[in-house]
């Protein structure tokens, strides 16, 4: 697989603000939301928490913003791209991941590890703070 540059510079953990790759500036930003209201993420709540605040925006007369190129799976709308940038923030170390012993079906836990600067400006952190109204 290849990797967008600035996924190759997290990879090799350096340190950046922007990343050019809007899925992993919605991801990074929604852990860091996470993380400042003590919640704990999986692999299901962020695509969920990801396509709620695109439905929001949409429907407030503004454009999707989280990059991802939403299908309708099994369980709901999906971005397998998701995949690819959890990959990338775990081996940087931003993010870490782990499994959930007493899930039955092995939930995959996610929590922001690494601070990072707000890589999407105030205005986009209020709509994940709300939620969906």
């Amino acid at each position: 697989m290849t990797i967008p540059p600035c996924e190759a510079e997290v990879t090799h953990g350096m340190i950046f603000s922007q990343p050019e790759d809007p899925l992993l500036r919605s991801v990074l930003s929604l852990f860091r939301v996470a993380r400042d209201q003590g919640c704990v993420l999986n692999r299901t709540k962020v695509a969920k928490l990801l396509y709620l605040a695109d439905l929001s925006a949409v429907e407030e007369g503004g454009v999707a913003f989280s990059g991802a190129t939403w299908r309708w799976e099994n369980y709901g709308p999906f971005d397998p791209a998701q995949y690819r940038v959890e990959d990338a923030l775990v081996a940087s170390k931003i993010i870490e991941r782990t499994q959930d012993p007493h899930s039955p079906c092995g939930e995959i836990r996610l929590r922001l590890v690494e601070d990072v600067e707000a890589p999407l400006g105030p205005g986009s952190l209020n709509r994940a703070r709300r939620g969906r109204r």
